[in-house]
């Protein structure tokens, strides 16, 4: 991964399909629903919150490893870069809002989203 990662969420995540962007490990604040919008704010409005950086070619990919909560309220999901690693994010309710924390490791991640229904 890199400095600034796209991360497509897809529909059963909380918030329903939509893309987030990482820019220096930070998830960025608003999410869009398609990489064109992202791309077009980045562009026209906010260019210098790229912090430099190009805007990203590639899109990752996520998957859903864990639910938790009685109504399915956090997600760990899983974001996949094609290099046999795999990076996680807790996504909660409401909205899908995602995670600053970012995890190697399933177990970690798994008992952050645990602790987040009491939070």
């Amino acid at each position: 991964m890199s400095s600034v990662d796209i991360i497509s969420l897809a529909a059963d995540n909380p918030g329903g399909s939509y893309v987030r962007i990482v820019i220096a490990g930070s998830v960025y604040p608003e999410a869009f629903p398609n990489v064109s919008d992202m791309r077009r704010y980045f562009r026209i409005g906010k260019p210098k919150d790229l912090k430099g950086f190009p805007f990203p070619e590639i899109e990752f990919e996520t998957r859903v490893d864990l639910v938790v909560g009685d109504d399915n309220q956090h997600k760990v999901i899983a974001v996949l870069n094609g290099e046999g690693s795999v990076r996680y994010y807790v996504v909660g309710k409401p909205g899908g809002h995602m995670s600053e924390k970012t995890f190697t490791d399933f177990g970690k991640a798994a008992d952050f989203a645990r602790r987040q229904l009491s939070a």
